[in-house]
């Protein structure tokens, strides 16, 4: 039996969850888990219990309750009396497992082997210990347990900058000092972390921020290490600079580059030896993929992840999994270039050096597995082209790819082996039953197992659904459960007709019909969302309830096998439990409608605020306040917008492509443009602003046909597609005598840049820009003013009027005043590149560098790499005229080293401009 309190409490045996619903029983078993095999007094277990106000009969309560447990754990009875207390016989923990871990790591002097360690304890904490309940005993041994996690996870940073691993510690740094800003060894681990990255701006603002709180909350300085390290860094000690790094490269690339994207083990396998034996069969004779193939609920992805567990050590390169949810009832399966994306950040590549062109992504995935031994999972395939782009080129992986079909095309013309799974056999479905609820209580009902499997029909889904609710009501015979079954309409009929094997709507009819009220209202709800997977946040929003409440809801659905729970937060439903909960929901039209509306809201709120934080500036209008119910989580700043985005996103896809509100539908869409623009991936902002502008076309909005026009335009210039750029700004021109003057301003802007840019018509552009500031000043907006005054200065200095260079400087000044007034970093970064240009243009050669370095200094400090490869371009052409050749060189080659996964074409520009330097 497995305890584990590392986060909520949960009970297993033989992978299967031993429900303990009642608070006085929860508390006993905490305090017993948590003094290990220690004896526990009375004394002890009543304080733990009742804190300080006992009842009279506490300690035939407490016996009561002690019995009613062992009850519950019969299956190991682990609970012995000890004194006039109890204790736990041994027993597996995840406690006592991170202890053990936590003390070899200790003990190990290489910190590759630390890491690993320290990673895998830290991986065993879901949470709070015991989700955060407990009495103040309780809450005061868990307070000690945090502090070991802390040390713990300061340990693994210390073991991770030992090993040259900075670049991947900074965002886990920096969510850790945002989440435990006292801990001043982190904050430390931070900026060193930061300055071995190169940006010794944000080491210095972390400090500052550190000796800032410090000061304002308790009078004191921080401590004479980290101030130590903060003087270290103003004098760019050489110390500071880590030494060649002493591991192996195949050691680094062990632990750096091999991910483990499987789920979690699914509980209560059994059987499908052949199956498995097969699957191992075709690993050994070297072929390459495999398509398990089987109806909905038989077990396809159960089998797939059991057996690639199984096998993981054959692949130490990693192995990846994506759930391409081909048969989601929304109808959104994923795109193969969003999971050939996630795969490749899984395999260590940066995301900005991410191709944003599928071929080119395509390509990039293929050779950076051709000389890997990694295995590929893809679950529920919706067809051959789904899988085709997905499949790797080495011949040192494998793939198994399922889906309810068989996908010929892949046999014929990719050598698949085909692994049909069939229902479970009479005897394989009663094995499950038997894992699930006992040898003994199986047999004992024979007649009733054999109705049982009947109703299931072979499905290890249904069987699972059933299982749980007898394990749960283990007072009730079998035969009960049976009566219970047959006394229920099933729904559905699609399935009955999908799968003439069961119409298993009757046992997920009888199961929901078990839940509490609100879980089963939360259940019919989930079925509105359109996934791939929900957070308790977005359900919270969903369900219009607070967000603890939520959470225990799910806690019970995921005690009666309805959803999973594949990673920390993500909750995840079977495609037929999700096209039942949709069917559930749309018998109640007007509850559905304001749920989703709900929903719609959360994302927009949450969107828009990360948004904000990413880049802050004038947004698009795409929403109000959201409507009651809705609950809104803060997002702490950039770091954390980036993250969430990050994690959201396939959920805002889903959305956007599910929506049939054309104005829900515009306002989506505009929902992650910072973010990818952010990230350069302009092929994606060009797809959602072409959905954007289909729906404003449909609502005949001119405003928002310009907001699309607009950034169609200006994304296409970056994406070789000059024709498509002139085209969406001509009709933005025309469009904009009927708009509002905010919206004239940003159309002559975007016109200008073009000009600028596409046409090298510096003349015409500067006649644009000066139109469109003038519609800013009319608007009364000062962003806009600084993006036209910061143009103008550009443009001046680029025609070389002479004695206009002076005014263009004035000009950028200007705009610069403008945009620290509305403190806005991110949209200094090109008007400090301007300053530099209009200095160099001036003669002014040591102010043009310090501008140049000035504007690159913010971009890092944000992150903003786009930006930072338009400063490179700019300050390679000031070194290269100057005749400093190496330097232009170094400029230009980090402008590539940015722009080649999204602007190939811009790259091998720049790249001909090197090659110009070797051969003027």
């Amino acid at each position: 039996m497995e305890f584990r309190i590392l986060g909520p409490l949960e009970v297993l045996h033989d992978d299967v969850a031993v429900p303990v619903r009642s608070p006085l029983q929860c508390r006993a078993l905490a305090v017993l888990l948590l003094d290990a095999e220690s004896p526990v007094p009375m004394h002890r277990m009543i304080a733990a219990m009742w804190d300080d106000e006992p009842p009279t009969t506490a300690r035939r309560q407490v016996q009561n309750t002690i019995a009613a447990l062992r009850r519950l754990l019969a299956a190991a009875d682990p609970i012995e009396h000890a004194g006039d207390g109890y204790r736990l016989r041994q027993h597996r923990s995840d406690l006592a497992a991170f202890t053990t871990e936590v003390a070899q790591a200790k003990r190990e002097s290489d910190p590759a082997a630390t890491e690993r360690l320290l990673a895998a304890a830290l991986r065993r904490w879901r949470g709070p210990v015991l989700g955060g309940h407990g009495g103040n005993l309780i809450k005061s041994i868990s307070a000690g347990l945090e502090e070991r996690r802390l040390d713990a996870l300061e340990a693994r940073f210390a073991a991770l900058l030992e090993l040259g691993r900075h670049g991947e510690s900074v965002d886990e740094l920096r969510t850790a000092v945002v989440s435990h800003p006292d801990r001043q060894r982190l904050t430390g681990q931070l900026m060193l972390a930061l300055y071995r990255c190169g940006d010794r701006a944000a080491a210095l603002r972390a400090f500052e921020t550190l000796r800032g709180r410090l000061a304002e909350e308790l009078g004191i300085d921080p401590d004479r290490t980290v101030r130590d390290l903060h003087t270290a860094i103003l004098r760019e000690d050489p110390a500071l600079t880590l030494a060649p790094d002493p591991v192996p490269s195949s050691m680094r690339h062990d632990a750096s580059s091999a991910p483990s994207l499987l789920p979690g083990a699914i509980p209560g396998f059994t059987g499908r030896e052949s199956e498995l034996d097969r699957l191992s069969a075709l690993v050994d004779d070297g072929a390459r993929l495999a398509i398990v193939a089987g109806s909905g609920g038989v077990g396809k992805t159960t089998l797939a992840l059991h057996w690639a567990r199984a096998i993981a050590h054959r692949f130490p390169d990693g192995q990846l999994y994506a759930d391409l949810h081909g048969f989601d009832p929304a109808g959104t399966a994923d795109r193969p270039e969003s999971v050939i994306r996630r795969f490749l950040e899984a395999l260590g590549i940066p995301a900005e050096r991410i191709p944003d062109a599928c071929d080119a992504r395509t390509d990039l995935y293929r050779s950076t597995l051709a000389n890997r031994q990694v295995l590929v999972i893809l679950d529920n395939a919706k067809d051959a082209a789904q899988v085709r782009p997905l499949l790797p080129g080495g011949t040192g992986t494998f793939t198994l790819a399922t889906s309810r079909n068989r996908m010929t095309g892949l046999i014929t013309t990719e050598g698949a082996d085909l692994v049909q799974v069939e229902a479970l056999d009479r005897q394989q479905a009663k094995e499950i039953l038997e894992r699930r609820l006992g040898a003994r209580r199986v047999n004992a009902e024979p007649i009733a197992v054999e109705s049982i499997i009947d109703m299931c029909g072979g499905l290890p889904l249904a069987l699972a659904v059933l299982a749980t609710r007898a394990a749960v009501q283990s007072e009730f015979p079998l035969a009960h459960f049976v009566e219970q079954l047959r006394g229920v309409e099933s729904g559905l009929s699609a399935f009955a007709e999908d799968d003439p094997l069961t119409d298993v709507t009757t046992v997920f009819s009888w199961s929901i019909g078990a839940l509490s009220d609100e879980a089963a209202r939360l259940f019919r709800l989930l079925g509105l969302h359109p996934g791939p997977y929900c957070t308790p946040a977005a359900a919270a929003s969903l369900a219009g309830r607070p967000l603890s409440a939520v959470r225990a809801l799910f806690a019970e659905l995921h005690g009666a096998s309805l959803i999973s729970e594949p990673l920390p937060n993500e909750f995840h439903i079977h495609d037929l439990l999700r096209a039942y909960a949709r069917e559930l929901a749309a018998e109640a039209p007007a509850v559905s409608a304001e749920a989703t509306a709900r929903l719609i809201d959360h994302y927009l709120y949450h969107g828009c605020t990360a948004a904000e934080l990413i880049a802050p500036r004038p947004r698009v209008p795409v929403a109000g306040d959201p409507r009651p119910g809705v609950h809104c989580q803060p997002i702490a700043d950039r770091s954390a917008a980036l993250a969430w985005f990050a994690a959201e996103y396939p959920v805002l896809l889903n959305l956007i492509d599910q929506t049939t509100d054309p104005e829900t539908a515009w306002n989506l869409a505009w929902v992650p443009v910072t973010w990818l623009n952010d990230l350069g991936r302009r092929s994606e902002i060009i797809r959602t602003q072409i959905a954007a502008l289909a729906a404003a076309e449909q609502l005949s909005d001119v405003t928002k046909q310009l907001y699309s026009h607009r950034i169609i335009a200006n994304q296409s210039i970056f994406t070789d597609n000059a024709h498509v750029s002139e085209k969406h700004l001509q009709r933005a021109l025309q469009l904009c005598e009927a708009a509002d003057v905010l919206d004239r301003g940003f159309v002559h802007h975007h016109f200008a840049l073009f000009l600028a840019t596409v046409k090298d018509d510096a003349s015409r552009a500067l006649a644009y820009e000066r139109t469109a500031f003038t519609a800013f000043q009319e608007a009364g907006s000062e962003f806009g003013q600084a993006e036209a005054l910061s143009s103008i200065g550009r443009l001046l200095a680029h025609l070389g009027v002479p004695g206009r260079l002076d005014e263009a400087l004035t000009s950028c000044q200007e705009a610069l005043a403008l945009l620290e007034k509305l403190d806005n970093l991110c949209a200094q970064i090109p008007v400090w590149d301007n300053i530099a240009f209009i200095h160099h243009r001036s003669g002014r050669t040591a102010e043009a560098f310090a501008s140049f370095g000035k504007a690159i200094a913010i971009a890092r400090s944000l992150n903003a790499v786009m930006n930072e490869a338009e400063t490179s371009v700019g300050l390679g052409r000031v070194h290269a005229e100057l005749g400093q050749a190496a330097e232009a060189r170094a400029a230009w080659e980090r402008a590539i080293e940015i722009l080649e996964p999204s602007e190939p074409f811009s790259a091998a520009r720049i790249r001909s401009m090197i090659n110009g330097l070797s051969h003027p």
